[in-house]
């Protein structure tokens, strides 16, 4: 699965569950994220265990990782681009294959943000619950994710802004050269 398709999966559910843009992408940056650059890469083959994170090649792996895990008795493993915890979540899926799914994962976490956010009536809290109940964990971690947030909400604000340019640009250089042609055909 590409970068494009697990954006999608970030912009349908936010949409549907009616979160914040981004939001998702921020928190799946947190959970999943590999730091190759500046921001978190997400990455949906991404399983972990006691804050050990593997990041298998693909879904099959992944899938084969989670129950070889499983069936050593490990039950306590956080799974795919939103690490949606086995232990707690996982009979609410259909398969491990399943829970893994990038659009599936997704899904089941923004509905149980937005569950979290209905209760508390504030996105810090419910970010800050997704993770735990334990405030020594949950507020580093929330405090992270919205600040994963700004630098992509930043980085998307540049990239839009870039894009205008290069537009308005395009656009310029349509007008000189139609002006151009137009002088020259002597018409």
């Amino acid at each position: 699965m590409c970068a494009h398709e697990c954006a999608w999966a970030f912009i349908k559910a936010e949409k549907k569950y009616n979160i914040p843009p981004y939001l998702l992408r921020a928190i799946s940056a947190v959970e999943s994220g590999r730091r190759r650059t500046s921001t978190h890469d997400v990455y949906p083959w991404t399983v972990c265990i006691n804050g050990h994170g593997y990041f298998c090649a693909n879904k099959t792996a992944a899938v084969e990782k989670i129950k070889n895990l499983k069936e050593r008795g490990e039950n306590n493993v956080d799974v795919g681009l939103m690490q949606i915890n086995l232990r707690y979540h996982g009979c609410r899926f259909m398969s491990v294959s399943d829970m893994i799914d990038p659009v599936k994962n997704v899904d089941f976490a923004a509905r149980h943000l937005k569950q979290l956010y209905r209760r508390t009536g504030s996105w810090q809290s419910a970010v800050a619950l997704y993770h735990s109940s334990n405030t020594g964990y949950s507020t580093p971690y929330k405090n992270k994710v919205f600040t994963v947030l700004d630098k992509i909400k930043n980085s998307a604000r540049a990239k839009y802004r870039h894009g205008a340019v290069i537009l308005a640009s395009m656009r310029s250089r349509r007008k000189s050269a139609a002006v151009c042609d137009s002088a020259g055909s002597g018409r």
